[in-house]
């Protein structure tokens, strides 16, 4: 589990997400749902076991300081810095940074069941940020509590895991958190509408996938499971070139820093 203290989007009480937010990316190993069972069956006795998010703790100061002294430091704070014409000092970093937030556009939620679902439009390469592009689906449970921790981004792994779907599931179990924290997810590239990848519907030819390896070591059968293997990419290939070259989990990386 991480957490990350980076600008992004949060939002405030209309939903709408702006501002700095602390996003914390759990990744779900391919045995959680044993230990989200677990985690609901303790939870009503003991919901620290729910999640263990790191946060920031907020140190109060015990020292005596009149309110002149709190006004003089509140405007030093808030004084704009002066720059020379001459001190050679680049300002336009931050008015670009500022741009680079004020383009990202809001994500429009709709209602779908227990869940809100939007879209994240992203690149099919990401080496090429002007390129084609496709939407990603994304969802969002929003936090049952009046106070906002952050978001909680959830990578459900697989790969290909349904993460609209999962993340109605994990609401359910982890409800502690939710009263601090917004969960998102997302469905990656190339399943369950974000850009579907369709590969050869041939029966035959899907079977011999599953069953050209007989469990040898001998150079000739891997021969044949990797050129049947091969085969089966190359009709996945056909049904959506561009998505294809960039499935893989850089790519599934770069999309989930697009979401955050």
């Amino acid at each position: 589990m991480t957490t990350v203290h980076r600008k992004g989007h949060a939002h405030d009480s209309t939903g709408a997400w702006k501002g700095s937010t602390t996003m914390t990316t759990l990744r779900l190993p391919a045995t959680w749902a044993a230990a989200f069972s677990l985690a609901a069956s303790c939870a009503s006795e003991n919901p620290s076991v729910v999640a263990d998010v790191t946060t920031d703790t907020v140190e109060s100061s015990t020292d005596t300081t009149s309110e002149q002294d709190i006004l003089d430091t509140t405007e030093a704070e808030d004084a704009p810095e002066v720059l020379e014409p001459d001190s050679g000092v680049d300002d336009t970093s931050a008015g670009d940074a500022a741009e680079t937030v004020e383009s990202i556009p809001e994500i429009v939620w709709v209602t779908e069941g227990a869940i809100e679902v939007g879209v994240v439009s992203v690149p099919y390469d990401y080496a090429a940020p002007d390129g084609p592009r496709f939407d990603l689906r994304v969802g969002r449970v929003k936090r049952t509590g009046p106070v906002s921790k952050g978001v909680i981004l959830f990578n459900f792994g697989g790969p290909g895991a349904d993460g609209l779907r999962n993340l109605q599931f994990v609401s359910e179990v982890f409800s502690e958190s939710l009263k601090f924290y917004d969960f998102v997810s997302w469905n990656p590239r190339g399943s369950f509408g974000s850009d579907q990848l369709g590969c050869t519907d041939d029966v035959t030819a899907l079977e011999a996938v599953l069953d050209v390896y007989d469990g040898s070591l001998e150079s000739s059968s891997l021969d044949v499971l990797l050129q049947t293997m091969r085969d089966f990419i190359d009709s996945c290939r056909l049904s959506n070139p561009l998505l294809i070259d960039h499935m893989g989990f850089v790519s599934w990386a770069d999309d989930m820093e697009s979401i955050r």
